[in-house]
């Protein structure tokens, strides 16, 4: 297939994408917007097998960092994000790049799937990137991407209340020194551990036995150690 004979199978694509029927979009706000899958799959009708996609990622670890907080300086908690790039080629022919991050723990899926979710709205930019964009430069991935990151506990947005628990132990806007503490140990992911520190960092710091107990719990998360039954023994008394 000649540059002609690509471009006329790329404006194929494009008016089927432009075309799809509203059963196969999603609304956000006043607009509609098209997946990625099937977005792709029209991608793969016109062009095959001859088309591929070369995905590469980056790891953003936690981190931690100082605020201030009604005038007090707190410490708060950044619980890591993944970048993917994608790229799209045709025959070896270089068509497009997309770029997308996804904060860990800022959704159900993002708290295991942060990398695959990042790969797929890396995917749905390239094939915008295309023209394969469903009259919207946005995806419907995107901006259900959006809507994740505005609820995330991220350094642009740290006050925001957290979307979900993530534990087996709810929070409360007053929560007792021992409710706190077995939030803490109910913790399942650094992320977890940030909407604590978010939500109780004036409990944390006011007893030192917590604030000891946060600090055990993001160093063994970190380093990836499991936690042993003596250890919940302990904390659980």
């Amino acid at each position: 297939m000649d540059t002609r004979q690509l471009n006329d199978v790329l404006k194929q694509a494009i008016q089927e994408t432009n075309t799809l029927e509203q059963k196969d979009l999603v609304r956000f706000g006043k607009k509609w917007y098209a997946p990625v899958k099937i977005r792709n799959d029209i991608f793969r009708k016109y062009f095959g097998m001859d088309a591929g996609y070369t995905s590469t990622y980056e790891i953003v670890q936690p981190y931690s960092y100082k605020v201030l907080k009604q005038g007090k300086e707190v410490t708060s908690y950044f619980p890591g994000s993944v970048i993917c790039k994608t790229e799209i080629f045709y025959k070896n022919k270089f068509l497009a790049t997309g770029i997308a991050e996804e904060i860990r723990g800022s959704s159900h899926v993002n708290m295991t799937s942060a990398l695959e979710n990042a790969q797929t709205s890396s995917l749905g930019r390239a094939l915008t990137m295309i023209g394969i964009s469903g009259n919207e430069f946005a995806s419907a991935d995107e901006m259900a991407g959006v809507e994740r990151k505005e609820k995330s506990n991220d350094i642009a947005n740290q006050d925001a209340p957290p979307s979900d628990a993530g534990s087996k132990v709810k929070h409360k806007t007053l929560i007792s020194k021992e409710d706190l503490r077995q939030l803490i140990s109910a913790a399942k992911h650094l992320g977890d551990l940030n909407k604590i520190l978010m939500n109780h960092d004036t409990l944390l710091e006011q007893h030192k036995d917590l604030n000891d107990l946060f600090a055990k719990e993001k160093k063994r998360m970190e380093e990836g150690t499991p936690k042993t039954i003596e250890e919940d023994e302990d904390w659980y008394g």
